[in-house]
C-alpha cells in the first residue's frame, strides 16, 4: 500500500505510513566538528596578589576559575613582612645542608577553564625574594599532571650575584622582589587544570629557622576559547504545533507565515500530520516564474544571551500534493526583513517524500537571530489545495560563549491514579547545551520534591517519557516534579499535587446527548473521566423503555464500546418507533459499575416505505444508480428500495451521509454489476487518493445490498504502473452495514471499510470478495460470514485493518473459504501463496 493519497480535508490515508517511515529516518540532531571562533576568544586572568587582606585567594578574570593557594603541611604562611611587603613562607625548620629540592615541600597556585571553554595559558609572572636569608633557593615548574609525573621547569636568573661557589641568578634576593617570567603557550582543555608550583629550599649548613620564601602579585594570563556545543533548532511539523525542539543553548521562535496559509491535517500525531503552505484562505495559485518574496513560511533561530550561534546546516522533508507545477526557493539571512539574503536553492517540488540536506554559513551574536524561509510558488496557475508539504526542518550548527544550563523540563498531570500507584511523566524541551543524561519525576509528601526524595529514572535525552509511580499508600496527598540532569545541573518541572484513591471504586462516566433520532436507531455515547483506580474492562450506553422498575442498567439493553479512558459513540438499534426511551452511559472496573446521567428521547413515526427501479433501458425510475441515489430524502424514517435490473453500469456513485434506510437490491448478483475504472493516480499527483478512487461509496448509516457486484476494473499490471495503484470497488463509512450475497472484485484494495467519520459495523453473508493486495483494509469492525475470500495475485494479502485502539473487535471471518485464482490473475502466474494479513496503523485486528 505504497503512495496512499488523499483530497483534504479526509484524515485518513494510507500512504502516511510510507511518509511516517520517510520522516522517522531523518535523525533528530547533528554533531558538528569543533572548530575555534577566534573572534569570540576571552582574555583572562588569575592573580594571587597575596597580601594580607587577600592570603591565598586569587582574583580571577574571565572565563578561567582558580583555586586558592596551596602549601604543603610543612609550610605556612608567617605574615607580610617580607621585601615590598611580600607574603612571607616558613617551614619550621629547613632542613640542614639541603642541595637539592624537597619534593614534597612545595606552594602550588591553581587555574582552569570554565564549562564550554578551553584555555591557553600564554604567561605567568610572578614577584619572588627572601627574608631572613641569603641562602634560600627554588625550583619552579607547571604541569597539567596533577601528579607533577610530567612537568616543565621554568628557567629564571634574580638579580643576586655568584657566591659560595654558585653562580650569579641562583639565589633568591633577601633585599627585593625579583620578576620572574614564563610563557608556557600550553593548551588546558575544559575539565583539566594548569598547576603551577615554587619548590623551595634553604642552601645553608648553619641553622636554617626563621627562613622565609616571599612570593607576591603571582599571575597567571589565558585566553579562554570557547568549546562549540552542538545545537539545533527542530521543527517536527508532525501536529498542529509550529513549536520548535531545541537542543543546546539556542531559543527558536515557533514557525510564523506571511502570504501563505497552514493547512495541517492527518489522522493522528503519531503517524504525524504535514504542514503544508497555500495562499490565504487556501486561494488560488496564480502562475509565477520566480519565487513571490511576499509569500513565506519563516523558521527563526538565535543564542541565548551572551553567546553566538554558528549555523552550517538545514536539512528538511518536501513533497508536494495534488499538482506537479510547484517549486520551493529557500534562501536564509541575519536581517529579519530579507533585504539581504542568502540563497540556498530554488527546486521543484518532488512528487515523494524526499530528505534534503543543504549547508548554510550564517553566524549570530547575543541579539541576533538566523531566518531561513521557504518561498513556494506555482509555474501553471492553479485552483485550491495545490500544496507543499515539508516536515522535520532542522537547523543546526554550534555555540560558544556560554556555559551549559541545566536542561528545560515540564511535569505531565497525572492520570490512571490508584490506591498505590499513577502515571505520570515530563517532557524534556531543551537539554542547555549538554547531553541529557538522567530524566524522570520525584515525588514526596511533603513540597519541593528533589532527587534526593522518591524518582523514577526514564531514560536520557530529549522529548517526553512516561513515569509509573508506585508504592504509594491509599488515601495520601503527595508532591511530584519532572526532573532532567546535565553536566550544567539538574532542573525541575512545575509541581503537582496528587492524592491516592482510599480504594478502588467504580468508573466515572457522563452521558452524551441522543441524536441521529430515527424510528428505530438513535446515537447516543459518554465520556470516562476516571477510571475508578483499575482498569476499564468495558464501556457502553444501556436503555429501557419504562423507569418505573428503576433507570436502565448493564441488565437492559446495552452497547459494549471498548474500554479505557475517553470518549465513544453508541449506536441504539431495535428500537420501536414512536416510542420513549431512556438512556445512560455505564463504565466497568473490578469495583463494580457506574453510570451517567440519564437522558430520555422518542423515537420517530415510520414514513411510507418506497420501492424505485434503475434500468439501463430506461423500464425504470432511473437509468443510472447515480440518479436514485441523489432522490433519496435525508433521513427518511421508512424503507427506501432500490431494485436495479440486469446490466453493466459504468459509473462511479456515491450515496451521501445522512440518506439512511437504503436497500440496494440487485436482480441477479453476477448480471447486475456496477463498475468502474479508477485509481488512486489516475489524475496526476497522487489524485483522487485511496478514498476517492472508488467505484461505490456508501458514507450513510443503516444501508443493506443484496445480489450485486461490485467492481473497479483497474488492472495495474496491464498498464506496468507501480506507484498509485489502488483501486477500491467499495467505500464505507457509517453505521449498521449488511452485505448479502454480493460481489466486490478489484485488485489492490478492493474493499474500503474506511469509517471516514467514526468507527462503523458492517455484516457481510454468503459474499464474494477478490483482489491481490491489502484487499479488505480499514477501520471499521466487521464480520464476514461464509463468505469466499479470493486471492487473485501469489504473495498477496488479504486484510491491512487499522482497527481503532479502543475497539475491542476488528476483522472477523467465520466460516469463510479462502480461495485463489489461476485466469486473470494480476501478473498472469497461478497464484501458489498468499498472506492472511499485515498490520496498517497500530492495532489490527484480523481473526480468521
Amino acid at each position: 500500500m505504497s503512495n496512499h493519497n488523499h483530497q483534504p480535508p479526509i484524515l485518513e490515508e494510507k500512504r502516511m505510513k510510507k511518509l511516517l517511515y520517510t520522516m522517522m529516518a531523518l535523525g533528530a540532531f547533528c554533531l558538528l566538528s569543533t572548530t575555534l571562533l577566534v573572534a569570540q576568544n576571552v582574555s583572562s586572568s588569575a592573580i594571587w596578589p597575596e597580601s594580607s587582606t587577600t592570603a591565598r585567594q586569587a582574583q580571577v578574570s574571565g572565563q578561567i576559575q582558580a583555586d586558592s593557594l596551596y602549601l604543603t603541611k610543612d609550610l605556612l604562611i608567617n605574615g607580610y613582612t617580607g621585601p615590598s611587603s611580600s607574603q612571607r613562607i616558613k617551614m619550621n625548620a629547613w632542613p640542614v645542608n639541603q642541595l637539592t629540592q624537597i619534593d614534597s615541600v612545595y606552594f602550588q597556585y591553581t587555574v582552569s577553564p570554565k564549562t564550554s571553554y578551553n584555555m591557553i595559558v600564554d604567561s605567568l609572572v610572578l614577584s619572588l625574594g627572601a627574608n631572613s636569608t641569603q641562602d634560600m633557593m627554588a625550583n619552579l615548574y607547571y604541569s597539567k599532571d596533577p601528579t607533577f609525573a610530567t612537568k616543565t621547569k621554568v628557567e629564571y636568573t634574580t638579580s643576586v650575584a655568584a657566591r659560595l661557589g654558585k653562580p650569579a641568578g641562583v639565589f633568591l634576593n633577601s633585599s627585593k622582589l625579583d620578576t620572574l617570567r614564563s610563557l608556557p603557550n600550553l593548551q588546558v582543555n575544559e575539565g583539566e587544570k594548569f598547576y603551577f608550583r615554587v619548590y623551595p629550599w634553604v642552601d645553608s649548613s648553619t641553622s636554617v629557622s626563621g627562613k622565609y620564601v616571599c612570593p607576591q602579585n603571582v599571575k597567571i594570563y589565558a585566553t579562554a576559547v570557547p568549546i562549540p556545543i552542538s545545537a539545533s533548532a527542530l521543527w517536527l511539523l508532525h501536529t498542529k504545533s509550529a513549536a520548535p525542539t531545541v537542543s543546546g543553548l539556542l531559543t527558536a521562535d515557533n514557525m510564523n507565515f506571511d502570504g501563505t496559509d497552514l493547512y495541517n491535517y492527518g489522522y493522528s500525531a503519531t503517524t504525524g500530520a504535514r504542514w503544508t503552505t497555500t495562499l490565504p484562505s487556501k486561494g488560488a495559485w496564480p502562475a509565477e516564474t520566480a519565487p513571490n518574496f511576499s509569500r513565506y513560511a519563516q523558521f527563526s533561530v538565535g543564542p541565548q544571551t551572551g553567546g553566538t550561534f554558528k549555523a552550517t546546516s538545514l536539512v528538511f522533508n518536501m513533497l508536494y500534493e495534488f499538482t506537479t507545477t510547484l517549486r520551493t526557493a529557500v534562501y536564509y539571512s541575519t536581517d529579519s526583513t530579507f533585504a539581504t539574503k542568502t540563497f540556498i536553492a530554488d527546486t521543484a517540488v518532488p512528487a515523494t517524500m524526499t530528505t534534503y540536506s543543504y549547508p548554510i554559513n550564517a553566524t549570530a551574536a547575543t541579539g541576533e537571530k538566523i531566518y531561513v524561509r521557504f518561498y513556494p510558488y506555482n509555474l501553471a496557475a492553479n485552483a485550491a489545495y495545490k500544496l507543499v508539504d515539508v516536515d522535520s526542518v532542522l537547523i543546526s550548527g554550534s555555540t560558544t560563549g556560554l556555559a551549559i544550563l541545566p536542561p528545560t523540563i515540564t511535569t505531565t498531570n497525572a492520570s490512571y491514579i490508584s490506591t498505590t500507584f499513577f502515571t505520570t511523566g515530563g517532557t524534556v524541551s531543551a537539554d542547555g547545551g549538554g547531553a541529557v543524561t538522567a530524566r524522570g519525576v520525584c515525588w514526596n509528601t511533603s513540597t519541593a520534591p528533589t532527587t534526593a526524595n522518591s524518582v523514577t529514572v526514564n531514560g536520557t535525552g530529549l522529548g517526553s517519557f512516561t513515569s509509573s509511580v508506585s508504592g504509594l499508600t491509599a488515601g495520601t496527598k503527595y508532591y511530584l516534579r519532572a526532573y532532567a540532569t546535565n553536566v550544567g545541573g539538574t532542573s525541575y518541572g512545575s509541581e503537582i499535587a496528587v492524592t491516592t484513591l482510599a480504594s478502588v471504586i467504580p468508573p466515572t462516566v457522563t452521558t452524551t446527548a441522543i441524536s441521529n433520532i430515527m424510528v428505530t436507531t438513535a446515537t447516543s455515547g459518554g465520556n470516562v473521566t476516571e477510571w475508578g483506580g483499575d482498569s476499564v474492562l468495558t464501556k457502553g450506553i444501556c436503555w429501557n423503555k419504562d423507569t418505573t422498575a428503576g433507570y436502565p442498567s448493564i441488565t437492559n439493553s446495552k452497547t459494549i464500546d471498548g474500554s479505557d479512558f475517553g470518549s465513544f459513540t453508541s449506536s441504539l438499534t431495535g428500537l420501536s418507533a414512536t416510542t420513549v426511551y431512556f438512556v445512560r452511559a455505564y463504565a466497568t472496573n473490578s469495583a463494580g459499575t457506574n453510570y451517567g446521567a440519564l437522558v430520555s428521547f422518542t423515537t420517530q413515526t415510520p414514513k411510507p416505505d418506497t420501492t424505485v427501479v434503475v434500468a439501463k433501458d430506461g423500464s425504470g425510475n432511473y437509468t443510472t444508480l447515480q440518479a436514485a441515489f441523489n432522490a433519496v430524502p435525508l433521513n427518511y424514517t421508512g424503507k427506501w428500495t432500490i431494485f436495479v435490473k440486469k446490466g453493466i453500469y459504468t459509473e462511479k456513485d456515491t450515496l451521501a451521509a445522512g440518506k439512511v434506510n437504503v436497500s440496494l437490491i440487485g436482480e441477479n448478483r453476477d448480471s447486475t454489476i456496477i463498475s468502474f475504472g479508477d485509481y488512486a493516480d489516475s489524475k496526476g499527483s497522487g489524485n483522487p487518493g485511496t478514498s476517492g478512487c472508488f467505484t461505490i461509496a456508501i458514507d450513510a448509516s443503516d444501508f443493506t445490498a443484496k445480489n450485486i457486484t461490485f467492481e473497479n476494473t483497474y488492472w495495474p499490471n496491464k498498464f506496468g504502473i507501480v506507484g498509485g495503484t489502488q483501486g477500491v470497488a467499495l467505500r464505507t463509512q457509517g453505521d449498521r452495514h449488511e452485505f448479502i450475497n454480493c460481489r466486490m472484485l478489484g485488485y489492490q484494495d478492493t474493499y474500503y471499510t474506511w469509517g471516514g467519520s467514526g468507527t462503523g459495523r458492517s455484516y457481510h453473508k454468503n459474499c464474494i470478495i477478490q483482489g491481490s493486495v491489502d484487499y479488505i483494509f480499514g477501520r471499521n469492525i466487521c464480520v464476514f460470514d461464509s463468505c469466499r475470500i479470493v486471492t487473485n495475485r501469489s504473495g498477496g494479502t488479504i486484510t491491512a485493518g487499522s482497527t481503532d485502539a479502543t475497539s475491542l473487535y476488528g476483522y472477523v471471518f467465520r466460516n469463510c473459504t479462502l480461495a485463489t485464482i489461476d485466469t486473470n490473475a494480476y501478473d498472469g502466474n497461478p497464484v501458489t501463496s498468499f498472506y492472511l494479513g499485515r498490520p496498517w496503523q497500530a492495532n489490527p485486528r484480523a481473526v480468521y
